[in-house]
């Protein structure tokens, strides 16, 4: 069975708007064809993992959304994340 993770970026602070969900909606699509998702949550105080397979961010007020840039562009974040389009994420 194949494997894909999929990572949930700042969900504390870009819930808002329940995209959470479209984390679950995506795991339960992927083990419907037989693959395994694992969700893999990143707090705004966590690094992003280099070896995600889909990295989801969700919608929040403009505030939030500042918080949610502040993090991504501190350490290798934004690194990562064109890393992981670069290889087909």
């Amino acid at each position: 069975m194949s494997q894909i993770k999929i990572v949930r970026i700042h969900n504390e602070l870009l819930g808002t708007y329940g995209d959470q969900g479209n984390a679950e909606v995506l795991a339960f699509r992927a083990k419907f064809h037989g693959i395994t998702a694992n969700i893999v949550d990143v707090t705004y105080n966590d690094d992003l993992p280099t070896n995600g397979d889909i990295y989801l961010l969700g919608g929040a007020e403009d505030a939030a959304q500042l918080l949610s840039l502040e993090a991504l562009q501190r350490g290798d974040n934004l690194n990562i994340l064109h890393l992981a389009i670069e290889r087909g994420a």
